[in-house]
């Protein structure tokens, strides 16, 4: 079944963004829905005329099937960077993208829920609260690369104020309704929390998925976001990343980097050695062999890094002679 919650909550958004001015007493105004245009291009939704969408479902954030210890799991793909990043020994350095990366104040429980929400009269559920967002991930001037991650922290201090009734971080640091909020450089975790255009269609990762996007806050503009939980850090602090391979067709040419079923990951985010950044290798498919017979990741070479011993399975990718990441994926892989 596709979902357009997110459609729909922007269509209302528009039809109810108006409401009384805010106050210390009554919280920040809602100014409905974030203007996805503005958003990096890697985090806008796949145009009709990519063949990505179902009919009638344009623009749409479709789901893409990878390889995961041999089995087919569904992703969203979050775009690529074939330039701008500088990876060493497997991290990608935290100068640009967590020490300077947008914040967001996360308190779901902190507040007095109303669970009564009506759909057709309500802008946006208040059975909790939604992040807020300090900034938005727009589209870069210069080279500048832009990836979602962002540092969440929780809020003190707050007793009776209506769940979403905080909609600004400029609110939250000004104290309004006993808002207190925890330190971002001692105590604040990093996610991928990647913002996406509120009125785009997001199809289910399959027909039985309860993932959906989640949806927050940045100066009383609601936004939607898909969650792809926490990015692993080193003792520096730098991000870990995933080495992932893309099995490209026999002969010459490139798979896409969209399609179905060209992608291996070695590891689900519940596993140990898991990232969201992924470093993509590229692999030629043997003759009369198809890209999707390949399902599987291993290596010759030692220490393994966790990585299977090859047997010589004909699914088996060796990814210890393979050239070097050519491209690095942004991937939301819902836990298994």
């Amino acid at each position: 079944m596709i979902s357009r919650t997110t459609a729909a909550l922007a269509f209302l958004a528009v039809l109810l963004a108006c409401g009384p001015a805010s106050t210390p007493a009554t919280g920040d105004k809602y100014y409905g829905p974030i203007d996805g245009s503005v958003l990096d291009a890697k985090l806008r939704p796949a145009a009709a005329a990519t063949g990505r969408c179902p009919t009638g479902q344009a623009p749409c954030y479709p789901p893409q099937q990878v390889s995961i210890h041999g089995a087919t799991v569904p992703i969203y793909n979050m775009g690529t960077v074939a330039t701008g990043l500088t990876f060493t020994s497997g991290t990608l350095s935290a100068a640009t993208f967590v020490n300077s990366s947008i914040y967001a104040y996360d308190f779901p429980d902190v507040c007095q829920p109303d669970l009564e929400y009506d759909p057709f009269a309500d802008p946006y559920p208040n059975d909790h609260q939604f992040p807020v967002f300090s900034a938005l991930p727009l589209t870069p001037t210069g080279t500048a690369v832009v990836l979602p991650i962002v540092r969440t922290t929780g809020v003190f201090g707050l007793t009776t104020n209506p769940c979403n009734a905080l909609k600004k971080t400029a609110s939250i640091e000004a104290g309004m309704l006993g808002a207190a909020p925890d330190d971002l450089k001692t105590n604040a975790a990093v996610r991928l929390w990647a913002v996406i255009d509120p009125a785009a269609w997001v199809i289910p990762l399959s027909d039985t998925s309860a993932f959906q996007p989640q949806y927050g806050w940045f100066k009383g503009l609601i936004l939607s976001y898909l969650d792809g939980g926490k990015v692993p850090l080193n003792a520096s602090g730098n991000v870990l990343t995933m080495e992932g391979v893309v099995v490209d067709p026999a002969g010459t040419g490139s798979s896409a980097l969209t399609a179905n079923k060209v992608i291996i990951f070695p590891f689900t985010q519940d596993e140990a050695g898991y990232s969201p950044i992924v470093r993509l290798r590229h692999f030629r498919a043997a003759a009369n062999t198809q890209p999707s017979a390949y399902t599987a990741i291993c290596t010759s070479a030692v220490p393994a890094a966790g990585l299977p011993p090859c047997t010589g399975a004909p699914n088996e990718v060796n990814i210890s002679p393979l050239p070097a990441a050519a491209e690095t994926l942004i991937a939301v892989t819902p836990g298994f």
